[in-house]
């Protein structure tokens, strides 16, 4: 894995006092680089998190494993006995990272150099329920997924939240993260200034940990991922891959794989396409009667069955849809939105008999 993954502590379940199912993935935007997104899950612990570097290569890779380090590390010998000192470590975590980092910034070549940190603890109520507890600096994001819902817990630290009342950030944050083209004066504006955050572990300003707790039940899923998950896919995309991906393991594929071939696609031909290292934790709470549906990755190819039986071949895979749909592109430009039943992905159109 590359750089900053710490992907062997999400491996077997067997000593988990809880019953959680954790799975990562990440995509370094280039290969030749240093991975600049750090992340950690540790499922018999209840605890992740993703940190997504600024400052340079060297810089933000640096910065990005020194707070996972400090995050993991401090965590792991820290054992709160209720949902308050939950909340009071994570933010005191967060802050020692930060300084961390500012310590670490003063050798040359690192100056200004920080990370976003979004980090959840999970608590068991004793009572088959949970509850999530979520630090977040910068706009790495936290979503939680509920019956086929998908609800962003955290708000980024951006200029187009800064200052707003959390509602009203929510609804702003939603709006911005649904958006396809830049049609609009506060698309233009959005897609021109989203890579720059108002806060971050290292930054010269300091840092206010903002906390969120949300109360979860068995099937639930937490997922954590870093703005090339994100910003590459809508809000709607993502809810899409996580009702047809129930296993921690198939959804953070899911999520890394779409959001890269997506940002493979250049800025000119789709407004969301964005290069960047790409993260997503896949957190499950129990486990529950889900099974995977059949899925095929964004930019496939695929024959298409008519109602009438017949195949029409070499469409492209386009957007999952909320209603469950997909969208696909003929090879000539046009688009249909078909059911997920009527795509083949490997066998090709069946031969005429003589």
């Amino acid at each position: 894995m590359p750089d900053g993954s710490d992907y062997h502590e999400l491996g077997p379940q067997k000593e988990a006092p809880m019953p959680i199912k954790m799975a990562a993935e990440t995509i370094a935007r280039d290969e030749t680089k240093p991975n600049q997104d750090s992340y950690f899950g540790i499922p018999k612990r209840g605890i992740a998190g993703v940190f997504d570097g600024i400052g340079g290569n060297a810089g933000g890779a640096q910065a990005s494993r020194i707070g996972m380090e400090t995050v993991k590390q401090t965590l792991l010998f820290r054992n709160p006995t209720s949902i308050a000192e939950a909340k009071k470590n994570i933010a005191e975590i967060l802050m020692h990272a930060h300084q961390n980092i500012r310590l670490n910034a003063q050798r040359p070549g690192f100056e200004g150099m920080g990370t976003t940190g979004t980090v959840a603890q999970i608590i068991d109520n004793k009572d088959r329920t949970y509850t999530a507890v979520i630090g977040n600096v910068g706009d790495s994001r936290a979503y939680v997924f509920r019956d086929g819902k998908l609800d962003c817990t955290t708000i980024d630290d951006s200029s187009f939240t800064q200052g707003k009342l959390h509602e009203e950030a929510k609804e702003i944050q939603s709006r911005l993260s649904n958006l396809l083209t830049r049609n609009s004066q506060e698309a233009a504006e959005y897609f021109s200034k989203r890579n720059i955050i108002s806060a971050a572990l290292g930054s010269e300003d300091g840092v206010v940990p903002k906390i969120y707790t949300i109360t979860l039940r068995t099937g639930d899923r937490v997922i954590l991922t870093t703005d090339g998950v994100h910003d590459n896919l809508t809000d709607r995309e993502i809810e899409s891959i996580m009702r047809f991906n129930a296993e921690p393991e198939n959804a953070a594929k899911r999520l890394t794989g779409n959001a890269h071939t997506i940002s493979q696609m250049g800025k000119d031909n789709y407004a969301r396409s964005k290069r960047d290292d790409i993260t997503a934790i896949v957190v499950k709470i129990g486990a529950d009667s889900s099974r995977d549906e059949k899925t095929i990755p964004i930019g496939s190819t695929v024959n298409v069955m008519r109602s009438d039986g017949k195949i029409d071949s070499d469409w492209t895979v386009g957007i999952y849809n909320q209603n469950g749909s997909v969208t696909v592109f003929s090879p000539n430009g046009k688009r249909k939105t078909v059911s997920i039943a009527s795509l083949n992905e490997n066998n090709p159109p069946p031969k005429k008999l003589p």
